[in-house]
């Protein structure tokens, strides 16, 4: 630690402002039992009559590995989830994701308004593989309905039984985004005969051989309309499957209506709008006259940047950059196109170029570049046909798999500015599959992303600005 800059150490000053009492975190208040037997007893009783088909069902019964989603159920509950989590696994509940309700939920009329079950609500998504699960959910269910106490390896269970807002399976209701039907129809709108580019969650399995199954399983339903899978991307640190898929737009029309084959297809999670970026191009490349030193460095990279691919001979940049091409390469990019990544880059390096004061980085600059610029456009985009997260993923990786013989330069990069999103992507229900990445990443690899806040280009009824990833 430099020695000009000692650490002082604060002391308290009791006679000059007293020490402000802090809060409890608010938990909701739980639901009595008695009300919960009359509210959701009807849904249990229907899980009960229903034993006989699950047992039937061999893909649900016979193999955990090829449960089918649509015998997930889907637990609403007041409150966070993490802390019952445990306890649903302890049934045999596979437990698979978690989100918000967007402050939409429906309520009973009858309810009264400061009741417990008209508090936000959210949702836990639990497969049931076997029979014998189910029978241990039931079994549990009506101790807890008749009030007995719950013992030390049940309290949890109870916990959850209390706070169970409601409890269904899992549905096409589920598996659309609230997006989509606007972007579908503004699709159309621009280019009717063209085809309609959509992206797909799928339920991720732990077997290599059963998310093959469902790749093969959605291109044959795609070659029965027509359409085509244009990239698909596993990322096992996230436990994320996706695909991108283009079909016709009368298909695109059914999927926003909740029909046809690939709407209900069992592996499906989210149907959602394409992700994409694009940064509009304003003018010529980035271009200054004034006259600057040569470059003097001193060390290794420690920060990097993924966005467009950089003038990196540019006056300002000549000689302060270090560029690694993973997805896209620098025939994708003609020189007088690279604003947008010439522009962070400068500003990553000099700051603001009108401030006197401000000297330039004294290291170099990691740049992966991420996207490209199409002949004939006047954008910055993600390359056309691959899932964006794949293509940042794979930078990812790229950045914390470097090492002395594989892309030194890389190896002591630790903070990353990544100053693009998904413009099709405001934040809907649960954070992003893109920011679960950056998230992940941030905590398994210690590395500080930086993201800007500014980019909001998609307007819709009922929402107030964008998702950043």
């Amino acid at each position: 630690m430099p020695t000009n800059f000692p650490i002082v150490r604060l002391k308290r000053a009791p006679e000059a402002r007293e020490r402000i009492k802090g809060r409890k975190a608010r938990f909701p208040k739980k639901i009595p039992y008695d009300r919960q037997a009359q509210r959701l007893g009807q849904v249990f009783a229907n899980a009960e009559r229903s034993l006989a088909s699950y047992a039937s069902d061999v893909s649900v019964a016979a193999d955990p590995r090829a449960v089918v989603p649509d015998r997930c159920l889907v637990f609403e509950l007041l409150g966070d989830v993490p802390e019952f989590n445990l306890a649903a696994q302890a049934l045999g509940l596979d437990w698979l994701a978690n989100e918000a309700t967007t402050g939409d939920a429906e309520f009973d009329e009858d309810v009264a308004p400061d009741a417990p079950e008209r508090q936000p609500a959210q949702r836990l998504y639990l497969t049931m593989p076997t029979e014998q699960a189910l029978r241990r959910l039931l079994a549990q269910w009506k101790r807890y309905t008749s009030g007995v106490a719950p013992g030390d390896d049940q309290k949890g269970l109870w916990k959850l039984f209390d706070y169970l807002h409601k409890l269904r399976v899992w549905s096409v209701e589920d598996r659309l985004d609230p997006t989509l039907a606007d972007y579908v129809a503004k699709m159309l709108a621009n280019d009717p005969e063209e085809g309609v580019i959509v992206a797909l969650d799928l339920w991720y399995r732990d077997d290599d051989d059963r998310r093959d199954e469902s790749l093969d399983t959605l291109n044959e339903m795609l070659d029965e309309v027509g359409g085509e899978l244009l990239d698909q991307v596993d990322i096992p640190e996230i436990r994320y499957q996706g695909a991108f898929i283009q079909v016709p737009g009368n298909v695109a029309e059914q999927l926003v209506q909740g029909n046809g084959r690939i709407a209900r297809f069992h592996d499906v999670m989210t149907i959602r709008p394409q992700s994409a970026y694009e940064s509009p191009i304003e003018g010529d490349a980035v271009s200054v006259a004034t006259e600057q030193e040569a470059p003097q460095l001193d060390g290794d990279c420690i920060a990097a940047l993924l966005d467009g691919y950089p003038i990196d001979q540019h006056e300002l940049l000549a000689g302060r950059l270090t560029i690694t091409e993973v997805d896209v390469h620098g025939a994708q990019a003609p020189a007088l196109t690279r604003h947008h990544g010439t522009a962070m880059a400068s500003l990553i390096v000099h700051g603001d170029l009108k401030s006197p004061d401000t000297k330039p980085l004294n290291r170099p600059l990691a740049v992966l570049p991420v996207l490209v610029s199409p002949g004939g456009t006047r954008k910055e985009v993600t390359p056309k046909g691959k899932l964006p997260i794949g293509v940042i993923y794979r930078a990812l990786k790229t950045i914390t798999s470097a090492n002395r013989r594989v892309n030194p330069d890389l190896m002591g990069v630790i903070v990353i500015n990544h100053s693009i999103c998904d413009v099709y992507a405001p934040f809907v229900r649960r954070s992003s599959p893109w920011a679960m990445l950056l998230d992940y990443f941030s905590h398994a690899h210690n590395l500080l992303f930086v993201v800007s806040a500014g980019n909001v280009f998609l307007k819709r009824p009922g929402f107030r600005g964008g998702q950043l990833v």
